[in-house]
Formats: C-alpha cells, structure tokens, sequence
C-alpha cells in the first residue's frame, strides 16, 4: 500500500460495505475524501482485485459514471452464531453475503465448549478451495451473553459464567472478534436489512432470549462496559412467579422468550411430559392461528410484556423503526396487536406516534452476517489485516468442496 494512505482505504472500503454498488460520487459524498485521494486509494483498491468495475450507468449529459462494487472472492471472513439453536458457523464473502454455513456440534450434549467453536471455525477453513483459505481474513463471532474486560463471557443460555475465551480463541489461526449480539445485530440490520440508513432505531431480539440494540443518533448505544441490551432481564412484572435463568422471577425473558412461552403453553394445556418434549415455539403459533385458547392467551401474555417493554424504549430512545427479530418474529401477525395496544397505552402520543414496528429480513442469517460485518469493521480498523485483505492476488470465482459426511448448507435461504 506503498503511497496509499490506510485511512483513505478504510474509509472507502466502509463506505462499500454497506452498498451492492456505488460510483465515484458516491464514495466521495460518503466518506468526505478529495477527488484526488480518493481517486488514488480506489485505482490502488481496483488494481489488487478488492474493488471491481461492473458496468457503468447511464450517461447524464457527460462521462458515464463507473458503476463499483466490492470483489466479494477478494477476502472471506468466517462467522459464528452462537444465539442460534444449534449454533452455527458460515464462510463469508467481503460484501457480507453468506455462501455456505454449519451448525457446530457439542462434544458434550448441551454444553458447547470454546473447543466445539475452535473445530467449527477450522472446519471451515478446512472444506475452503485453497485458494480461498488463503483469503480468509479473521473470524467475527456473536455472543448472547455479556463480555467483561478481561474477556470473559457470561451467557445464561450456553451456561457460561465468567468463562475466558481470548485466550483459547488464538488457537484458532486468524483473528477472532468477538462481539454481544445486540450490536452484532445491529450492524446486520443497519448494514444490510430493514434499518438501512436509519438514524434512531431499536432492535428487539425475541428468540432462545429477549435482548435490544439500540441505534441512537447515529451511533450504536454500547453502554459504559459494552453490555448495554440486556432488555430481558429487566423485571416487567414484579408479581409474576415466572421463573428466569438469570435467578429472578418475573423477567420479561422468563414471560417472552420462545422457550419460555412454550413452557407456559404446556403447563396451560397440561400435557403429557412425553408431549412436552416434542413442542416447539412454531406449534404454540400454530396453535394460536387455530384458535387454542390457551396458545392465544399466551402469546397474548407474552405480546403484552413486550409491548410494555417496547413503551419504555420510546421513551428512553425516542426511535422512528422499532425491528423485531428473532423466532417471535414470525408471529407478528399474532403478536402486532398487542405490541401497538401496549405502546398506545403506556406511551406519550407525541412519542409514540409514527414509530413504525417492522420484521427483519434478514431471518436466522442476522447474526452470521452481523458477525462477519464486525470482522470486516474491524480488519480494516487494524494496518496489518487491512494491509493482507489489500494485497494483490490471484482472485478468482470458486467452490467449497463438500462431502455426505460434511456437507455445508448453501446460502439460498436460512
């Protein structure tokens, strides 16, 4: 990158990411370069392969314009869901997209380990042409849980308290980042899915747990140690019995979550312990849309809480999209009514008024993708690794080898 200034670089690279393509112009408005640095750092991305010409837009009374794209084969970043049931690990391309994933399996049934990622993020490499290992850049990986200092992952789901990770993690053979999966969340929905140039918006996360990302004046809200988010452990009923992992009773996790809503279908409807076992969140749905009344009491519970929840938000962040992810996500039809009666019981009008509550398109690759988005943004944040993914190379399209016994999921749908 001799000549070439690294923050010219990463500015126009950051700028890329979160465009299918772009011009000149563009680039130029989004980063606030002069023509000329940005003229130099673009001919030098184009010359190593990171950026490619793919066409050009129609003429407008002058030149006309290239039209720019980042080479999605020019680096490739491993990623890794641990929120996900079973969690999962994904090779992806520079631009963010998913080519293929796996879900990562326990040694131990129920109790992953950081050796069962280690194996899942070598397993990648490993079924990668070697062409493309030798592109693979770093891992990003997202964690449902808080991460402290030193560290240290404390996740009620994975059954991880104070657990070190950093150090284990350098076996891996690239950079690992590791992010909480609200901000991993976050950057999905902001890089790539509804929230796409929002300013103010709040992801709410309802799946194995209950948790938020925030969005706020352009910035994402982190708190003063990174675990701002923890949504479901806030206590939303002080008389409910409801228990939580987390020890207290009356979390919203503990009336919201899918695992949690199925608990309290099954104790409603009485069944069988051998029927239990065999019910997921997608029945009690179902259930619902049939007109159980106990699945509909519920998920109207469970919309209730949210709802509730969702009022505090307005009035603390005073968003304009609320997104909402996660298994629940695909009740909304159910769970909509509630959520807009709760927000016009319990928040101002004023505030209240035009925020507008929407699903995520992302569905279950959200945080694969948020995972690689966070590696990217920290890849071209460091010299070195931004120095490696601008290296010239010998770029060209390829496919993962796979076998019956190790055969990837290709990315054409979650």
């Amino acid at each position: 990158m001799r000549g070439v200034a690294g923050q010219w670089l990463r500015d126009i690279l950051l700028a890329m990411f979160q465009r299918p393509a772009t011009t000149r112009a563009e680039i130029l408005r989004a980063t606030g370069l002069n023509p000329a640095s940005a003229s130099h750092a673009l001919q030098h991305l184009l010359r190593c392969g990171a950026v490619l010409k793919i066409g050009a837009l129609e003429p407008n009374g002058g030149r006309s314009p290239d039209l720019l794209r980042l080479n999605p084969d020019a680096a490739y970043f491993v990623a890794v869901d641990l929120e996900s049931v079973p969690p999962r690990v994904a090779l992806c391309s520079l631009g963010g997209e998913i080519r293929y994933r796996w879900p990562i399996h326990a040694s131990q049934p129920g109790n992953l380990t950081v050796g069962d990622i280690l194996e899942g993020i070598r397993a990648v490499v490993e079924r990668c042409d070697p062409w493309q290992a030798q592109r693979v850049i770093a891992a990003g990986i997202a964690v449902p849980g808080i991460i402290d200092a030193a560290g240290r992952i404390t996740a009620v789901n994975l059954g991880w308290r104070n657990l070190p990770v950093i150090e284990p993690l350098q076996q891996a053979g690239m950079p690992v980042f590791l992010d909480v999966d609200s901000r991993i969340s976050v950057v999905a929905e902001r890089t790539f899915g509804a929230a796409r140039g929002c300013e103010n918006f709040v992801y709410l996360e309802a799946g194995r747990g209950v948790g938020i990302g925030v969005f706020a004046d352009g910035r994402h809200v982190g708190g003063r140690d990174g675990m701002a988010g923890e949504f479901g452990h806030m206590t939303i009923d002080p008389r409910a019995q409801d228990p939580c992992r987390c020890g207290k009773r009356g979390c919203l996790d503990a009336i919201a979550s899918a695992p949690n809503i199925v608990r309290q279908y099954c104790e409603a409807a009485r069944l069988a312990d051998h029927r239990i076992a065999t019910v997921g969140i997608q029945d009690v749905l179902g259930a619902a849309r049939k007109g159980d009344a106990e699945a509909l009491r519920v998920i109207g519970r469970a919309g209730m809480a949210l709802g509730l929840g969702l009022s505090y938000l307005v009035h603390l962040f005073n968003p304009e999209l609320i997104v909402v992810g996660g298994d629940l996500a695909e009740g909304m039809d159910l769970l909509r009514p509630h959520l807009q009666r709760q927000l016009e019981t319990h928040a101002l009008p004023e505030m209240a008024h035009g925020v507008r509550i929407v699903t995520s398109e992302l569905g279950a690759d959200m945080r694969l993708r948020g995972a690689a988005g966070i590696a990217f943004q920290r890849c071209v944040s460091d010299p070195v690794l931004l120095k490696k993914l601008c290296a010239p190379g010998a770029i060209r399209t390829g496919r993962l080898r796979s076998s019956r016994s190790v055969r990837g999921q290709p990315a054409a749908r979650p």
